[in-house]
C-alpha cells in the first residue's frame, strides 16, 4: 500500500471517530467502536478472564514477547495491550494495532504479528495518526523554499537585464530581432 493511501486512511479514521487529540482512551473506544475488544494484558500476571483467553487461543508466545498484537477469528476480535507500559507507550501499541486493522491485514491473518512489509505499513498508519500535519509541514516548508528560489531566480533575471540595458546603453546598440541598430541608425 502507499504512503499517500495509508495517509489517508488515518485521515479518514481521526475523521470518523472525531479525534482531534490522540489519548489512550479515545483510541480504544474508536478501536472498540470497530468490534474489536481492548484486552490490557500484563506479562506476568492477568486476571482470571484474561488468563482463560490467552490459554484458549494459545497466545501465551505472543503475551511473553510482544508489546501488543492484535487477533481476529470469524468469532471474536480481540486488541492486546500490555498494561505495564506508560500511557505515550500505549497510544503508540494501540494506533500501530489500528494500523493493522485499518490497512487489512487482519483480513488475511489471525494474529497482526505478520510480515514486514505489514509492520511497515502499520507504522507508517501510526505516524500519520499520531502526527497529522507533519506531511503539511513538510510540504509548506518546501513551497517556501520554491518561492524563494523562484524569487532569487526573477531577482537575477532582473539585475541581468538592467545590466544588459546598461551595457547597450554605453555601446549606443539596441538589438532588434536578427541585428543592432546602432546610434547612427547602421545596421
Amino acid at each position: 500500500m502507499e504512503s499517500k493511501e495509508i495517509r489517508r486512511l488515518a485521515n479518514r479514521f481521526r475523521t470518523r471517530y472525531k479525534l482531534r487529540q490522540i489519548d489512550f482512551k479515545g483510541l480504544k473506544k474508536a478501536v472498540q467502536k470497530q468490534g474489536y475488544t481492548v484486552i490490557e494484558f500484563g506479562t506476568c500476571e492477568n486476571d482470571e478472564d484474561i488468563s482463560l483467553i490467552i490459554e484458549k487461543l494459545d497466545l501465551g508466545g505472543y503475551i511473553e514477547r510482544l508489546r501488543g498484537f492484535t487477533y481476529s477469528d470469524p468469532e471474536c476480535r480481540l486488541v492486546f495491550v500490555n498494561r505495564e507500559l506508560n500511557e505515550h507507550e500505549k497510544i503508540l501499541v494501540l494506533s500501530h494495532e489500528e494500523g493493522h486493522i485499518m490497512c487489512g491485514h487482519m483480513d488475511r491473518s489471525q494474529i497482526s504479528a505478520g510480515p514486514v512489509e505489514e509492520e511497515e505499513e502499520a507504522n507508517q498508519f501510526s505516524h500519520y495518526l499520531l502526527h497529522p500535519n507533519a506531511a503539511d509541514r513538510i510540504r509548506a516548508g518546501m513551497e517556501a523554499y520554491k518561492r524563494q528560489i523562484a524569487a532569487g531566480i526573477l531577482i537575477c533575471i532582473a539585475a541581468a537585464g538592467i545590466f544588459g540595458y546598461h551595457v547597450q546603453a554605453q555601446h549606443g546598440e539596441n538589438f532588434s530581432g536578427e541585428f543592432y541598430v546602432t546610434e547612427s541608425g547602421e545596421r
